[in-house]
């Protein structure tokens, strides 16, 4: 698992609601620890857990004294199994998220080729922007990989306008 979190931080992302905690104890008890992690890491991150290094300890153990629950419980939790992406997709109803729309995907591409682009921002960094863009609209976009080709499609072609705008001006004081 990975480093610690803030205690602010901790409370603030870690915390389920009434209805969470409604929704994970409707659960069967081996799950729920598991359901519960991947809960909060999605509504914090806009992406499901990856696997179980991606978790941080702290908020294990904070998810699991909310349930009244064992910790090591979510060590027996296959974030990449079958239940798990049957939990996933109850997640996103359960947090009222939608598929991306073709609309949704050209506003998005706009707004990284505006906004991120010009930040000159790491990929990984843009890619993180992206999947907070999504979650802030209850978006659920499609694989971190096409997000991914999406990001690098948009920082190519600014990159190629920009070069662009360029010899194009050196072009004019020629």
């Amino acid at each position: 698992m990975s480093l610690g979190v803030s205690s602010g931080d901790l409370i603030g992302s870690w915390s389920l609601s009434f209805s969470d905690i409604a929704f994970v104890t409707g659960k069967a008890e081996t799950a729920r620890l598991g359901l519960a992690v991947q809960l909060r890491f999605f509504a914090g991150h806009g992406f499901f857990v990856p696997d179980h290094a991606s978790i941080p300890s702290d908020g294990v153990l904070y998810l699991a004294e909310q349930l009244g629950l064992d910790a090591k419980s979510v060590n027996h939790y296959d974030f990449s199994g079958r239940t798990a992406r049957r939990h996933c997709a109850e997640i996103l109803r359960h947090l009222g998220f939608r598929r991306m729309t073709q609309t949704d995907r050209r506003a998005l591409s706009r707004w990284i080729s505006d906004d991120l682009c010009a930040g000159g921002q790491p990929i990984n960094a843009m890619l993180e922007h992206v999947f907070l863009w999504c979650r802030d609209r209850r978006i659920y976009g499609p694989s971190r990989k096409e997000l991914e080709r999406l990001v690098r499609s948009q920082r190519h072609l600014y990159l190629e306008a920009l070069l662009a705008r360029g010899l194009c001006c050196k072009n004019r004081e020629a």
